[in-house]
């Protein structure tokens, strides 16, 4: 039985990568919940390479749509309850320089567990709650 998945994705930022014109990785993940993300900035990227994850046309990650995370030479990590438990399970990783001499590689991790799991790891949500997060997810999906 599988209790855990975690992807890991490369994304090369080209110093050509501006706000207004990002590097674009699409990452298919799979139904569960997303328990922990990960953001790595290798050494020598001097807080001048930016990552925003997006889901269904939002910014998920961070949760301030006009932030981003950017460090250098360290792992921004945290955990989460993000559940996936309707398509699509695709999210978008922009990433951009503010102005870098080199290209540059971050990686991006999601920790997901199956729902069973995650509900015996975590404790279950109210039928209240789970009623009104599907309807924020479906008002967003109709106003995209």
């Amino acid at each position: 039985m599988v209790e855990a998945m975690i992807y890991d994705v490369s994304v090369t930022v080209l110093t050509t990568n501006t706000e207004d014109d990002p590097a674009i990785e699409d990452v298919k993940l799979t139904h569960g919940v997303i328990h922990r993300v990960e953001v790595e900035f290798p050494a020598g990227q001097i807080g001048l390479i930016h990552v925003a994850i997006n889901h269904m046309g939002h910014q998920v990650w961070p949760s301030n749509p006009a932030g981003s995370f950017a460090s250098d030479d360290h792992v921004v990590a945290f955990d989460d309850y993000y559940p996936l438990l309707f398509a699509p399970y695709r999210f978008k990783i922009y990433a951009w320089t503010d102005g870098t001499t080199y290209d540059h590689t971050v990686k991006v991790r999601f920790g997901l567990l199956p729902e069973s799991i995650a509900k015996k790891r975590f404790g279950t949500i109210s039928a209240e709650d789970s009623a009104r997060m599907r309807a924020d997810l479906f008002g967003a999906l109709t106003e995209a």
